[in-house]
């Protein structure tokens, strides 16, 4: 097959860009397959969906059986398979006492989310600067999107607030960042809080243990809600089922997408605390979506958490997460020592960060798009976080140590003969 011809017809037609200028035509496992048969070890997961990895036989050969049963049915009438998801969910996450509500992704629950808050309590909402909650009008306006675009509705509305970062700003301390949200807090009505347990998207940013204490003692002392969005880092990403089991924080609203079915099918979820859901339905009277929680794409999430709970162990997970991040730093400080910033992550979502030089901390931009293309031409996919001066690995969590040896392998190959 050309894939030249192909790519260069995709770039014709579609308005979608292209990190690589690969045709892709099959997974297995941990691998991608492009048309000429090349293999690529691939540590992206596309952005954290592919939990599970490519062809996972354990979950296709269910979803193959759902095929011959029930493809799909209108979003207003239930089906067995929303009902045992809903029920799924409920479990895995432990908010046995929440409701549960249908999305089909990431922006779509996170736009919901924010629904619901703004519908028990006026006032604005506060995010994070680096953040990213999806590409819908609203989710991109809460998302630090000055990198995404020009604002679509007014900021009026919300405010963000600066992460604990010292890294790239000394000034963003913890004790910084909750003064500022003590004085947010003070002087506006506020609704809601959004963020993710990591930030994923603006560059594997982790918050202190102390740091989401305090935040969950204001929230509470000033009857805000917590919005946590665990698009990303849900469903083993961490190690943990959720990064919020191991983090002194309960949300009041919880979105899922992503490894909530591995790719496998297009879906998301909102869980939210029982009496919030009142008011919401006073204020929305119809919230289906067209294809929302079909009952193939709820076989398919049902399908990834049982595969999940039954034959992948989360100390797995944590142990490779732990060699993978060690590994890499060591193998950055050996052969672009003067380019490394800071290595951060846990489980396996991890982030290193790219500098001009170690004492401007300056973002180094152009090697993080470099080193992507010459890490793809190696055999290997990452990512980059959309700041392309921080690389993001995120494996699929099925991934064994011989893999990760592979792909150690070539990330030291590929910069030891960077030129």
């Amino acid at each position: 097959m050309d894939s030249k011809k192909y790519i260069k017809e995709y770039k014709e037609i579609t308005n979608h860009g292209l990190a690589y200028n690969v045709l892709c035509s099959y997974g297995d496992g941990v691998y991608l397959y492009d048309s000429n048969g090349n293999r690529y070890l691939d540590f992206s997961s596309g952005w954290g969906v592919a939990n599970y990895g490519y062809n996972n036989s354990y979950i296709t050969e269910g979803i193959k059986q759902q095929l011959n049963k029930n493809i799909y049915s209108p979003p207003w009438i239930a089906t067995e398979e929303s009902i045992k998801l809903a029920r799924e969910l409920l479990q895995i996450t432990g908010l046995d006492s929440y409701k549960c509500i249908r999305a089909t992704g990431g922006a779509d629950a996170n736009e919901t989310a924010l629904r619901i808050a703004l519908s028990n309590k006026k006032g604005r909402i506060i995010s994070f600067k680096y953040s990213y909650h999806g590409n819908s009008s609203t989710t991109i306006q809460l998302s630090d999107n000055t990198k995404f675009g020009k604002n679509i509705i007014s900021s009026d509305d919300q405010f963000q607030l600066h992460p604990p970062y010292p890294f790239r700003d000394s000034s963003s301390s913890l004790e910084h960042s909750i003064n500022s949200l003590k004085k947010i807090i003070k002087n506006n009505p506020i609704s809601a809080m959004i963020f993710e347990p990591i930030i994923g998207g603006g560059g594997v940013i982790e918050f202190p243990e102390d740091y989401l204490r305090d935040i969950q003692e204001i929230c509470l002392k000033n009857n805000i809600l917590i919005i946590l969005d665990e698009v990303v880092t849900g469903f083993g990403r961490t190690g943990q089922n959720f990064a919020f089991h191991g983090l002194p924080i309960v949300p009041d609203i919880l979105t899922l997408a992503k490894g909530m079915s591995g790719g496998y099918a297009a879906i998301g979820a909102v869980l939210c605390r029982n009496q919030l859901v009142r008011k919401f339905n006073k204020s929305y009277s119809d919230i289906s979506s067209s294809f929302a929680w079909t009952p193939l794409a709820c076989v398919a999430s049902m399908l990834c958490i049982d595969f999940l709970n039954s034959k992948i162990r989360l100390n797995t997970v944590i142990n490779n997460g732990k060699y993978l991040k060690e590994n890499i730093e060591k193998i950055f400080r050996r052969y672009l020592e003067k380019y490394f910033g800071e290595i951060r992550g846990r489980g396996m979502i991890i982030g290193v960060e790219l500098v001009k030089s170690p004492v401007s901390r300056e973002e180094n931009y152009s090697l993080g798009q470099k080193l992507v293309i010459k890490f793809k031409n190696n055999g290997l996919f990452i990512a980059t976080c959309w700041n392309s001066h921080i690389l993001s690995f995120l494996p699929p969590l099925i991934i064994d140590r011989r893999e990760i040896d592979e792909g150690l392998n070539r990330i030291e190959d590929t910069v030891k003969n960077l030129s």
